[in-house]
């Protein structure tokens, strides 16, 4: 669980800090991502907006 909130305007920032490997983030569900490392996931936002 994540308890501080931020607020930023880095899509790219917000991704790496949920997905921290300290944290042990675990992806349940995506479709349409690329979901083989953090760079994947931002790109595939990226495209997709």
């Amino acid at each position: 669980m994540i308890g501080k909130v931020r607020k930023g305007r880095s899509f790219k920032k917000c991704v790496s800090y949920v997905m921290d490997r300290d944290k042990n983030p675990e992806l349940l569900y995506s479709e349409g991502v690329l979901e083989t490392d953090i760079k994947a996931i931002i790109n595939s936002f990226y495209v997709q907006s």
